[in-house]
């Protein structure tokens, strides 16, 4: 057996990941709500803490809307696409891009 990362605690370690996303050095504050937009809506499609450590989708393969009109005024996007690779081990994507 793999051994698995840490359960992701949400009362203990989302409000450290809400500080850590907004201190993030370089970034103007529209890139870090779009950030935590993302993130939020990561963990609220997977569901149970014990996925978010395992099969998390990365950041890099969520596709943002492309140009101003894809976001709302407070600059959230109004829509996003997750890719999954290897949700639950599905064998037949892995290293895919893929939606549920």
């Amino acid at each position: 057996r793999t051994k698995q990362a840490p359960t992701f605690d949400m009362v203990k370690d989302l409000p450290l990941l809400f500080i850590a996303c907004f201190k993030i050095r370089g970034s103007e504050y529209s890139d870090c709500v779009v950030m935590w937009t993302a993130f939020l809506i990561m963990l609220s499609v997977i569901g149970r803490s014990s996925c978010m450590s395992k099969y998390c989708p990365l950041i890099e393969d969520i596709d943002f809307p492309d140009g101003p009109g894809g976001y709302d005024a407070d600059r959230l996007p109004k829509k996003v696409h997750i890719p999954w690779r290897n949700w639950k081990s599905r064998k037949n994507h892995v290293g895919e891009k893929y939606f549920i």
